[in-house]
């Protein structure tokens, strides 16, 4: 059987994105009965790529806007994303000679994958990474104008209409669900495989050095990267607080920050001792992972979060915000440490309790490196995600 993967940018390498993440992860994990191969919408400039179009795209493109204009509905705009499909598809076939997929899987963004369902006569696979009415709201915007709006009403539709829906956690199906009024029957509660991490690469405390917490994610409403910066401001002073990721700017109400605007707001020796790396490669936050004593996430939503799976699989000890699908994860006191979502102040207390108890941080660490073994590791996660990937296509076929 084979599947073919819509992503945002391929390889892994060009962005930091959390579907990139989950999907060359779970590429690693299938079983060999399964093949896969990935459509990026961005990549290399020499490689194909969804981002790539015709003149006659273009022009179907267009006149696919003005009649959504005209008929005053909220239909995805990439309306021509579905022929770019089968023409990427057909090309991969004359270029590599590789047979046309069984399956196609995509996230749920713009709903586009509406027309590609029956145009490509294939199942499509809508992966829940992130619905908008969700992530649109903990970035700050304004839901109720456009182009947000029409984006919602976009998803929800097509949500409405897709055939095979699968999730990462139980809670932003839920959340589906009860926001557009879907029963969404048959849909599907699969987990995102964490990397491969051999247990001789894990965190020990040993190893990292004291008083150091590591945050990974975009500055922007969604990752919490001002709550962790308000958080550490309260810290003792003997903390340091390593910060990794891009700068998207924070939208709070009328105002927008850059991560360098925001950190004026703190005194000097504060941000003396906030260490912002800026977005770095999988092998310097490895090496992150290991050299920092915790680990914190405070994001205001995550659908499952796969920094909290990558601090389990480096077995690093770890302190949460309870958001989303993070609870589903993380067992508080046992392998890490949830807070309430935005509260800086508890946010602070519980990083320095943990750093100030290295043998309370052992023991979360181990035990999150034991559920990641059992419950998160590639291939477990691989092979019931090709059982259920068999499923679609002989219900399809059906």
């Amino acid at each position: 059987m084979k599947v073919t993967y819509i992503v945002p940018v391929w390889p892994p390498q060009f962005a930091t994105n959390g579907i990139v993440t989950y999907v060359a992860n779970m590429r690693s994990g299938l079983p060999e009965r399964v093949t896969t191969n990935v459509m990026p919408w961005r990549g290399p400039e020499d490689e194909p790529q969804l981002y790539q179009t015709t003149a006659m795209e273009r022009r179907v493109h267009a006149l696919g806007l003005r009649l959504r204009s005209m008929l005053n509905r909220p239909e995805p705009e990439n309306v021509s994303m579905a022929f770019r499909m089968a023409g990427f598809l057909r090309k991969q076939k004359r270029r590599t000679g590789e047979a046309r997929p069984d399956l196609v899987e995509t996230e749920e963004t713009w709903g586009w994958y509406q027309y590609a369902a029956p145009m490509l006569r294939l199942p499509v696979i809508v992966r829940l990474h992130g619905p908008f009415f969700l992530t649109g709201k903990v970035l700050g915007h304004d839901l109720t104008v456009s182009p947000f709006k029409d984006r919602i009403e976009a998803e929800g539709i097509a949500l409405r209409r897709a055939r095979f829906v699968s999730s990462p956690s139980h809670d932003v199906l839920e959340r589906t669900r009860r926001y557009y009024g879907l029963a969404l029957e048959g849909a599907k509660v699969l987990p995102n495989p964490g990397p491969w991490v051999d247990a001789k690469d894990t965190w020990t405390l040993a190893g990292s050095e004291p008083d150091t917490v590591l945050f990974v994610g975009r500055f922007d409403g969604h990752k919490g990267g001002d709550v962790i910066l308000d958080a550490f401001a309260r810290m003792k002073p003997t903390r340091r607080l390593i910060y990794v990721g891009p700068d998207y700017k924070l939208n709070r109400g009328k105002e927008t920050f850059t991560l360098e605007e925001y950190l004026t707001r703190f005194p000097d020796d504060v941000r003396a001792r906030i260490d912002v790396m800026g977005p770095q490669p999988p092998e310097v936050i490895d090496g992150l992972r290991r050299r920092c004593r915790v680990t914190v996430v405070p994001s205001r939503y995550e659908t499952f979060c796969m920094t909290v799976v990558e601090a389990l699989a480096y077995g690093s000890p770890l302190v949460s915000t309870s958001a989303g699908g993070i609870n589903e994860i993380v067992e508080d006191g046992e392998n890490g440490v949830l807070v309430p979502i935005e509260d800086p102040p508890a946010l602070a207390a519980a990083l320095d309790a943990l750093l100030d108890d290295p043998e309370r941080a052992e023991g979360l660490a181990a035990r999150g490196r034991t559920y990641y073994e059992e419950r998160l590791r590639p291939d477990r996660v691989g092979a019931i995600t090709a059982d259920y990937y068999e499923s679609v296509v002989a219900e399809h076929r059906g």
